[in-house]
């Protein structure tokens, strides 16, 4: 049997809609079922970039999640994690969609270092070959395969640190000379370590070659 769907309070709906919300019928159904939200997790999101974006990433993220009651109680009490999640929620409906296919990446926002440290080039490129299998220490350093495992890892990774990033970002802890430039460290590391998938991927026979990459600067420009 199904539960039955809460029905919003007309007086919740015209106060959300004063509170900035383009939909607030939809958003005060959703608080309905939710009313843990209210209070320091509402206050953050109707003062971030886009209140409805926000509000309906985070209710799929509680849905997809094992361990929603945390998330709840996590983004109550600890404010920079709050501030980092609904703030990239509420401008990004890709990275959005992220954090709900892999719910458990909503960890690294809890990170007390992540406002204070920026990763460097190294650092980047060490995490993303490891995502893949492959040793960063090795002069040509090669995946642990090259199957959509491996790919799907990479991409995993690549989008962990861009939510760092955008975390970062959002909430005014980097310049955007900062923000370029580990744009451009973290598509040098992401092509890296995709060269090192397709090592893998190289039958036994095959003869070394020399490979060119041009940068057009669209990620970083450096």
């Amino acid at each position: 049997m199904t539960a039955a769907v809460p029905v919003p309070n007309r007086d919740n709906v015209l106060a959300l809609a004063r509170l900035g919300f383009g939909n607030p019928n939809e958003a005060a159904t959703v608080l309905a079922g939710r009313p843990q939200l209210y209070g320091h997790i509402l206050d953050t999101i109707t003062a971030s970039a886009d209140p409805d974006l926000a509000l309906g990433a985070l209710a799929k993220l509680l849905a997809a999640a094992s361990d929603s009651d945390e998330i709840v109680t996590t983004l109550d009490r600890n404010e920079q994690a709050r501030t980092m999640l609904i703030d990239v929620l509420a401008i990004s409906t890709a990275l959005g969609e992220h954090v709900v296919r892999h719910p458990h990446t909503w960890h690294v926002f809890t990170d007390p270092l992540l406002a204070i440290s920026r990763p460097t080039a190294y650092g980047l490129r060490r995490t993303l070959l490891s995502a893949v299998g492959a040793d960063a220490d090795e002069a040509t350093p090669c995946a642990s395969g090259a199957t959509d495992a491996e790919l799907g890892q990479l991409r995993i990774g690549y989008r962990i640190a861009l939510l760092q990033l955008a975390a970062r970002d959002v909430t005014g802890q980097v310049d955007v000379a900062d923000v370029a430039a580990e744009l451009a460290d973290l598509a040098g590391a992401a092509i890296e370590a995709a060269l090192a998938v397709a090592r893998a991927g190289l039958e036994d026979d095959a003869q070394p070659c020399r490979l060119a990459v041009i940068a057009m600067g669209k990620c970083g420009g450096r």
